[in-house]
């Protein structure tokens, strides 16, 4: 009797069965489902990491070279190099860095007296003397740097051709001030020797200065005792 009272409540219960298997595999399902998304998004996220991680690097590098490139200032470089002017630099600029910027040294520099490896500054003043050419430590601006300096820009060589004493005001050295003391060069024609040094390089012979707008025959046969380079 009990036995059939059993199957008889298993034949009304079935359905309790049923459903507990159900719920069971929608269970499980639901957990499998949400196991895929966790990963799914893992690799996701560990995907778009390693894609920002040489973007980063990139953005890096790039600021890098960026602060490399900021001018740090400008330094004026005259004498024996092929284009004297002022130069922009970086806080890592080196005189050699300039004078290659300039088209580098004449034949007739005298290297011996400069330091290709020193630092410069914002507002040196450097001037690369020709061999032979002694270089007083005389500067025209603060910023001047331990290199051999100008000289002829202190009024040295204007004073000197204008007392009479015999020295040459050297068209390569001499600023427009100390141009000016020459019989017939007036505030004009000296910013127009200096312009053309400026832009054509230093002056090879006297005889170029003729090359200078204003300058002819007659003004260079009365100073050509007077100057040198």
């Amino acid at each position: 009797m009990e036995r059939q009272e059993i199957v008889q409540k298993i034949r009304q219960y079935w359905y309790v069965g049923v459903i507990v298997l159900l719920a069971g595999v929608i269970l499980w399902g639901w957990q499998s489902q949400h196991r895929q998304q966790l990963q799914n998004k893992n690799q996701t996220a560990m995907t778009s990491s390693q894609v920002e991680t040489p973007s980063a690097e990139k953005a890096a590098v790039s600021s890098s070279q960026e602060v490399k490139r900021i001018t740090h200032g400008f330094v004026e470089l005259k004498g024996a190099v092929a284009k004297p002017g002022i130069y922009q630099i970086t806080a890592n600029s080196r005189l050699f860095d300039v004078v290659t910027e300039a088209g580098g040294y004449l034949e007739n520099a005298d290297t011996t007296q400069m330091n290709g490896a020193q630092k410069l500054t914002d507002q040196d003043y450097i001037y690369i003397p020709q061999k032979g050419e002694a270089v007083q430590a005389a500067s025209p601006t603060a910023g001047t740097t331990d290199t051999a300096v100008a000289t002829a820009t202190t009024g040295t060589a204007a004073d000197s051709a204008s007392d009479g004493s015999g020295t040459k005001v050297n068209l390569n050295q001499a600023d427009a001030s100390a141009l000016q003391q020459l019989n017939g060069i007036g505030p004009k024609k000296a910013e127009q020797i200096v312009a053309y040094r400026e832009e054509q390089g230093s002056f090879a012979t006297i005889e170029d200065l003729q090359k200078v707008s204003g300058i002819g025959a007659k003004t260079f046969e009365s100073l050509k005792d007077h100057i040198t380079v």
